[in-house]
């Protein structure tokens, strides 16, 4: 019996032993309080987490720890206990530099052996991080649900239809009421690009729209777009749109998402043809009597110079017949002007209503340019234009030919134009990339900063830019043409100047 007691007795220490143990290490606050409250023990974790020595606590009343306001929720957990209902609550409980923690965790009263309640022990557990985290993101939920409220507020208002497609699929994600009121019918918010074949669009040159080529497509692929395409409303007739598209970029540089906006331009468009063929009435009634005028003055040019080549070149008839054969010729140089301002305001209004036709066709950059800078030297022979090529390979590009030379002719008559006449125009032509590129630098006065942002616009005019050679003037329509045509072939112009060190008027294409 002595044997089996001692067997006992070392039984229980080991079992408080372990006991001991495991309170010492937890990483909760485990404690037990008498009756009225008053810490009895406390474990090691009250140091490391509240900041008290278990010393300093023993005999102290525990409700002086708790947030005043928890305080009956603390006293309705202890009277449960008493009851012998264990509940979980939740308490703000003081650091002892004075901040409050939160934990979560039970209050049980230990009864003695008659079965009466003599002390409590309670466990509580930090949840402090945690809600810390839980509140940031239910302030972050609430500033998300304004920010969205907002966001449709703005989006329900815009004159503007938007679209928003996540990238890479160009699963569209947002699509507010005036996309549908533009089109005239409901706009699904489809899965991928290849599903964009659902929309039926038209370039202005008639082409159709393929599902790659939308403004959103281009955008979840990283692209900025901007285009005025022809659709179909859900009633049958057609719009004109001008779409534009824009990728949404994050901190990492990453696209996220594409966006495109919508504007209704029909209206415009007809006011714009009806413009058109108004302007072609009054150039055709403008270029019919000029026509003849040149055609009379270049017959009498003619007949006159038969007469002088009868006459003594020093005798008086002759020299007056000189001086009147020279007028006609100045005459004839200023129908020839008028003509091509003419030309300039009727090819600027056709670019400009998209109606202008290109005949494009798979041809040698390279070449076009030489041709070019070939017929230049022929018309300007006291000039020096000088061609650089980076490769003698053709550079191959899908193209009006026409046009491309009709703008590099204007780059090349412009930097003669405003250069001295011993000072070289050179221009050159290189690939970079899938792009082609040509140039054409002068050694003329250059622009000023504000200029440069200027220069593209119709009738704009650089103001204190005087021509070195030839005729003033001019409608300030020829780059604004240029930057047209250019923009058409899906390509893009630019220059680069500084003030009295010349310019670099440039243009680049897709490669074929």
């Amino acid at each position: 019996m002595g044997i089996e007691h001692m067997y006992n007795a070392e039984a229980l220490q080991e079992q408080e032993a372990r006991a001991r143990l495991v309170v010492e290490n937890a990483g909760n606050l485990i404690a037990t309080l008498n009756l009225e409250g008053h810490f009895l023990f406390c474990s090691p974790s009250y140091r490391t987490i509240l900041g008290y020595a278990p010393e300093e606590l023993i005999g102290s009343d525990a409700f002086l720890l708790i947030h005043p306001d928890d305080l009956a929720l603390a006293r309705q957990a202890m009277t449960r206990a008493l009851a012998g209902v264990v509940d979980t609550a939740t308490l703000r409980v003081r650091h002892k530099d004075g901040h409050y923690l939160t934990f979560v965790g039970t209050i049980k009263a230990i009864p003695t052996t008659q079965g009466t309640p003599s002390q409590f022990v309670s466990i509580q557990h930090d949840i402090t991080e945690r809600q810390q985290a839980e509140e940031e993101r239910g302030r972050l939920l609430e500033t998300l649900a304004t920010e969205h409220a907002r966001l449709e507020a703005i989006l329900r208002h815009l004159p503007s239809g938007v679209l928003v497609a996540e990238a890479p699929t160009g699963t569209v994600v947002l699509c507010n009421q005036q996309v549908e009121q533009i089109l005239g019918r409901p706009v699904r918010l489809l899965q991928n690009i290849d599903a964009y074949r659902e929309w039926v669009g038209w370039h202005l040159d008639g082409r159709p729209v393929q599902p790659d080529e939308w403004p959103l497509a281009r955008a979840v692929r990283g692209q900025a777009w901007s285009e005025e395409l022809r659709c179909q409303r859900g009633n049958g007739t057609f719009c004109y749109i001008r779409v534009r598209g824009a990728p949404l970029i994050d901190q990492a540089g990453t696209v996220i998402a594409g966006m495109v906006t919508l504007d209704d331009i029909t209206e415009q468009k007809e006011l714009e043809r009806e413009k058109e063929a108004v302007l072609g009435i009054v150039t055709h009634e403008l270029r019919t009597p000029l026509t003849t005028m040149q055609v009379s003055m270049q017959l009498a040019q003619r007949r006159l110079q038969r007469v002088l080549a009868l006459l003594d070149p020093l005798t008086t008839p002759h020299q007056r017949l000189r001086e009147v054969l020279l007028t006609l010729t100045r005459s004839e140089g200023q129908l020839h002007l008028q003509n091509r301002l003419i030309s300039d305001l009727w090819e600027s209004s056709r670019l400009q209503a998209g109606n202008l036709e290109l005949r494009k066709q798979p041809s040698d950059l390279a070449r076009i340019v030489a041709e070019t800078v070939r017929d230049q030297q022929m018309v300007h022979p006291t000039r020096s234009i000088i061609l650089e090529r980076s490769t003698p390979e053709p550079i191959l590009v899908l193209v009006d030919r026409d046009r491309i030379g009709q703008v590099l002719n204007n780059y090349i008559t412009n930097a003669l134009k405003y250069s001295q006449e011993d000072q070289p125009v050179v221009v050159g032509i290189s690939h970079e990339g899938h792009q082609a590129r040509v140039w054409v630098r002068d050694h003329g006065p250059g622009l000023s900063a504000s200029a440069q942002q200027q220069i593209w616009e119709r009738f704009y005019q650089a103001p204190g830019i005087t021509a070195q050679n030839g005729s003033e003037v001019g409608l300030g329509l020829g780059l604004a043409i240029c930057q047209a045509l250019i923009r058409s072939h899906e390509g893009q112009v630019g220059l680069e100047s500084t003030e009295g060190q010349g310019s670099v008027f440039w243009f680049m294409l897709p490669l074929l």
